[in-house]
């Protein structure tokens, strides 16, 4: 179905859909589909970090937890970013570190493995957190599926069957 409106590339649409879930369906023009996708995505996400105070978001805390939370895409690594202090030492005079944080500061992946103790109220609802953050994960893994295969229509080009 070739227009005097080029398409996004197939490719592009599904790295937009992975990093923002619902992008790869908003750059088609569909907007509708794509909040109705997006949305409730980020929602259950922001639902995981904020019960959790950002403890479920962990690569060397939770590692396969982490595998299947980063199809979620941005929200994966901004809950990296937001990931809470540990109560081991840091390696600089600048106070506690998320391990990320440490690891880049010492340069060894031994700095990472000081112990994270999360608060009795967060270890009740970490199952929770981690079933919701990684749930998103793997649902955005179909969004971005059914954004490239709109988009491998659009093109003309054969989809994978």
């Amino acid at each position: 179905m070739k227009t005097g409106v080029s398409s996004p590339p197939p490719i592009g649409v599904a790295i937009a859909a992975w990093v923002l879930p619902g992008a790869g369906h908003w750059w088609l023009g569909q907007r509708a589909r794509a909040a109705s996708f997006g949305l409730p995505l980020i929602a259950l996400f922001v639902i995981a970090l904020v019960i959790s105070r950002g403890y479920a978001v962990s690569r060397t805390e939770h590692p396969l937890a982490f595998w299947l939370q980063l199809p979620a895409g941005a929200s994966a690594f901004v809950g990296l970013a937001l990931e809470p202090p540990t109560d081991g030492p840091a390696p600089s005079a600048s106070g506690p570190a998320a391990p990320w944080q440490r690891r880049l500061l010492a340069g060894s992946e031994a700095a990472v493995h000081a112990p994270v103790v999360p608060p009795d109220d967060v270890v009740a609802v970490m199952d929770l957190a981690l079933t919701y953050s990684m749930a998103a994960g793997l649902l955005n893994l179909l969004v971005i599926h059914d954004a490239w295969e709109r988009a491998q229509r659009r093109t003309g080009a054969a989809a994978w069957r």
